[in-house]
């Protein structure tokens, strides 16, 4: 839920859209520019749920500009669909589709770029397990005679020394 669908769902509409400009004022202030764009999404959206299509189209591209500068892909595709919504209302049917179209295509790459990154995560993982599979089977095969399967040398001396280093500290 955004900050705007918060304040949207308080009983009066123009309570909300006070405490959103004040969240917009605030965040003008501290000079974060991600705070800022979003505070002018919320103050967008809210304005669109009023009916104030025009002014919201205004805030919703400002902050759409913002993110843009920012990167913040996932809050470009967010008001990008606020903003279709918004040109849809305003009666721009052309602007509402390419806004819509355009945050499904970034949409899309964001879900195929994470799908690649767990992809690439789980590669890792099994690589790692497998490493550490083979690692397990290295020290067995050091420790173990390959014909009996028994206790080999090594593993006699690597446990006589831990023995020996317990019973020193038992005293």
């Amino acid at each position: 839920q955004t900050i705007g669908e918060a304040y949207l769902a308080m009983p009066r509409p123009e309570v909300a859209l006070g405490m959103a400009a004040q969240f917009l004022a605030l965040s003008r202030e501290s000079g974060d520019r991600w705070i800022e764009a979003y505070g002018l999404g919320c103050v967008g959206e809210i304005r669109h749920q009023l009916g104030q299509h025009g002014d919201a189209i205004e805030l919703l591209s400002v902050a759409l500009a913002a993110f843009e500068a920012l990167g913040a892909r996932d809050d470009i595709a967010r008001v990008l669909r606020i903003l279709s919504r918004a040109h849809e209302a305003n009666g721009d049917v052309g602007a509402a589709l390419a806004c819509l179209r355009r945050a499904g295509e970034l949409e899309q790459r964001l879900r195929s770029e994470q799908t690649a990154h767990r992809a690439r995560a789980l590669a890792a993982r099994r690589r790692m397990e497998h490493a550490a599979q083979q690692a397990e089977r290295y020290r067995r095969v050091a420790m173990e005679d390959s014909l009996t399967g028994l206790a080999n040398r090594r593993q006699l001396d690597e446990r006589l020394g831990g023995l020996m280093a317990e019973a020193q500290r038992r005293g």
